[in-house]
């Protein structure tokens, strides 16, 4: 067996690291995802492409992704970056709220 003799600065490190990296990557996520989910409604949206039904399931597809972008990209910032306002941890409620958009978005 390896012991750990990991310090306590190099822990701390590591935790700012991850919270760096979730800021940067949540921003990046959020802006990119909405300009991608905005661009694919604006094609979908297209009078010589409103009378295809696909069409329309892209479209239906498109605002469910730009849905869960902004609520559980956001949701999971707090989470990550503000520990001590987590609503979700302290409420059976609201976890199961924030569950079940999540998973009935994702459908």
């Amino acid at each position: 067996m390896s012991s750990s003799n990991a310090t306590l600065a190099e822990i701390n490190a590591l935790n700012y690291g991850n919270s760096i990296f979730y800021q940067i990557w949540t921003y990046l996520l959020l802006c990119l995802g909405t300009i991608g989910h905005s661009l694919n409604i604006y094609v979908f949206t297209r009078p010589t492409l409103r009378s295809n039904p696909c069409t329309r399931y892209f479209l239906a597809a498109t605002i469910t992704g730009i849905y869960i972008i902004l609520t559980s990209c956001l949701w999971r910032y707090l989470q990550i970056n503000y520990p001590a306002y987590n609503p979700l941890g302290y409420s059976t409620a609201s976890c199961k709220i924030l569950s079940f958009m999540a998973l009935t978005s994702k459908y």
